[in-house]
């Protein structure tokens, strides 16, 4: 059923971890073994004599739901979230997330209106203002 490929042959000297399932029956439930092989030799492999000594996690799963079921509790388990559906999901646009998971984004601003914006006047600019003013006035008037 998972069978990826057949291989005939194997080179031995190359092996070193194995993870080995077995079934024994249908009703039993499946074993899974993570083995290592430090040193493997010829005249041991063909004896069938390799030392294998289990290094990793060993479980065993057993299948215990063949029935589907109802069908409230099927839509249920189906359902999913509004967030997670890509759908209504909202577009982020101009958002980035970098490797730590920090989301970075661009802000666009729009530009600001210097003659409506709020600026603390001292008499002392006003009477400056005026004069510039009043000179750039007289040189455009020189010039017409």
């Amino acid at each position: 059923m998972f069978k990826m490929v057949d291989y005939e042959e194997v080179k031995v000297s190359d092996l070193q971890r194995v993870l080995v399932f077995t079934c024994k029956d249908v009703a039993q439930p499946i074993e899974v073994k993570h083995l290592e092989v430090r040193e493997v030799s010829e005249p041991l492999a063909k004896k069938n004599a390799v030392p294998f000594r289990e290094i990793g996690p060993s479980f065993s799963i057993r299948c215990r739901r063949d029935k589907m079921a109802g069908a409230d509790n099927f839509k249920e388990a189906c359902r999913k979230p509004k967030t997670a559906n890509a759908d209504r999901k909202k577009a982020n646009k101009n958002k980035s997330t970098n490797e730590l998971g920090e989301t970075k984004g661009k802000v666009f601003v729009q530009q600001q209106d210097i003659s409506t914006l709020a600026v603390k006047k001292f008499k002392s600019n006003k009477t400056e203002i005026k004069e510039k003013i009043a000179k750039e006035q007289a040189a455009k008037a020189e010039r017409d």
